[in-house]
């Protein structure tokens, strides 16, 4: 899709969803492309972050596994020109907010914006003004479990040494804040500095009840709901139509970091969280530092639909 940059037009509905990683993030953007008129920017302040000019580290170690790494999935030379998307030399965060969120997209009548909260890396100056906000959660004994496995099967075997510990891995990869502080502290500027009371979705909630939660979340969002929208094609093809960087679908191809959301045709059932005392030591730090946080978003959650109201 090819923007259009003009001042933002008072009739689009533009949204917000921030969240952390590994909450199904990726399938509830995929379920949610197949609203009519729905314009999806995928993680563009994760490019501002990571490869822009004002990237969090200019500067990489290469000496570092993990860094070189990173550096090595987001490298765009000899990549295939026709794979589209943005150009990391562009996106500063200004960028990203006057660019990329106030354009007009054609004739869409939705953007929707998912990315997460620790890419912003505290910048709330560079947010657009006029979007509603609504966060992702998931419990944190889940996230940590997936996001470490995740990282390990992203950066691979030459850097399975630093993956064994989540809280030593540079900040880059791995937020300070284990990314719940960093969702929560958004959060608090979102209701104290802009006055808005922002939509919390646990996605456990919308697994155990597609139906209820999604036409929930639609509702508050101002997003058209349908039923047909609880299961979808499998396969990557609506995310061609999302705008979103050339590193980012650059480091996807080679790492298929998105593949699971992507061949996905619906919402699977929800298994309860691990017992604490059953996972790593590394992870049972971060669910610890980040229960308090879950638990202040959580309580704060929206609830399903009844059926009268469908």
């Amino acid at each position: 899709m090819t923007a259009t940059y003009s001042t933002m037009s008072d009739d689009m509905n533009r949204i917000f969803l921030w969240c952390v990683p590994r909450t199904v993030s990726t399938a509830l953007v995929k379920c949610l492309s197949f609203v009519e008129g729905l314009q999806v920017v995928n993680e563009p302040y994760e490019c501002a972050f990571h490869s822009g000019p004002e990237r969090k580290n200019p500067n990489p170690d290469l000496n570092n596994p993990v860094e070189k790494r990173l550096m090595g999935l987001l490298d765009i030379t000899g990549c295939d020109e026709d794979i589209g998307g943005y150009e990391a030399s562009v996106c500063t965060y200004r960028y990203v907010r006057d660019e990329l969120l106030k354009a007009s997209y054609g004739d869409s009548k939705i953007l929707f914006c998912k990315d997460m909260a620790f890419y912003l890396d505290a910048k709330y100056h560079m947010l657009p003004k006029g979007f509603k906000y609504s966060f992702l959660i998931r419990h944190p004994a889940k996230v940590f479990l997936s996001w470490k496995n995740s990282l390990k099967q992203t950066f691979g075997e030459s850097c399975a040494k630093q993956m064994d510990d989540l809280t030593t891995i540079p900040a880059t990869v791995f937020p300070v804040g284990f990314g719940f502080k960093e969702l929560y502290e958004l959060l608090m500027y979102v209701e104290v500095d802009l006055h808005q009371e922002a939509v919390i979705l646990d996605i456990d909630d919308l697994l155990a009840d597609p139906p209820g939660l999604l036409s929930a979340y639609c509702l508050k969002m101002g997003i058209p709901y349908q039923p047909g929208l609880l299961t979808w094609d499998a396969g990557g093809e609506v995310s061609e139509n999302w705008v979103v960087s050339k590193s980012l679908k650059v480091a996807n191809k080679r790492a298929g970091f998105y593949g699971k959301a992507l061949q996905s045709s619906g919402f699977q059932s929800p298994k309860p969280p691990p017992a604490l005392d059953s996972l790593p030591a590394d992870v049972q730090t971060c669910v610890e530092a980040s229960m308090g946080y879950y638990d202040k978003l959580r309580a704060k959650r929206i609830r399903p639909l009844s059926a009268k109201m469908l």
